[in-house]
């Protein structure tokens, strides 16, 4: 039964993670943000991340809260760069992405989330932040962030991702009311590809 139910999922939704994953990546994002470990981590969508995890170490190992942890240890060899999970798998470490180069990111950020919105302006990708400095969780997914969500909302949004509905429909409802660091809306500033 469970058989039949795993292939049902995958022929449905396409290289989706399971629920048991999704908890591990909550679970680690929850423990990095309290210890304030910084953290970049990308779920792949339906444009390939290949040429950028070509930049990191191949792992195509099973998602473990344990293992993203040990990742983004500090003095970790694999912490610097980000993590890319492909369905059930983290297939790199250590990859580098393109640094947005928006006039509207606030000065606060550093590399890592430019990195982060840098990576959803040229695929369609969903990446979870984790600020070392605050321990803030922030979210990029179609050139736009929003940052300091709970882990409520990030199993919510992660949810969306597992479950394949489309990030500009969920991403609108849940900045309302949010406010937002001045990541532009203009949509010629929001490159698809």
């Amino acid at each position: 039964r469970f058989l039949f139910r795993r292939m049902a999922s995958l022929s449905d939704t396409g290289d989706r993670f399971s629920d048991e994953t999704l908890e591990e990546i909550i679970r680690a994002v929850s423990d990095m943000s309290e210890s304030h470990t910084g953290a970049l981590i990308t779920v792949e969508q339906g444009i390939s991340l290949g040429e950028y995890i070509r930049t990191g170490i191949e792992l195509d190992a099973k998602i473990s809260s344990q293992l993203l942890e040990n990742i983004f240890i500090d003095k970790s060899p694999l912490h610097d760069g980000g993590v890319v999970i492909r369905g059930e798998k983290i297939v790199a470490a250590t990859c580098y992405y393109p640094l947005s180069s928006s006039r509207n990111l606030n000065k606060k950020y550093g590399t890592r989330h430019r990195a982060a919105l840098g990576i959803s302006e040229v695929s369609d990708a969903f990446t979870i932040v984790v600020s070392e400095e605050t321990g803030q969780i922030s979210l990029t997914v179609k050139s736009m962030m929003i940052e300091d969500i709970d882990l409520d909302e990030l199993r919510k949004r992660l949810s969306a991702v597992q479950n394949d509905q489309p990030a500009t429909n969920w991403f609108d409802r849940f900045r309302k009311g949010v406010e937002i660091d001045e990541v532009s809306e203009d949509p010629s500033e929001i490159h698809h590809q």
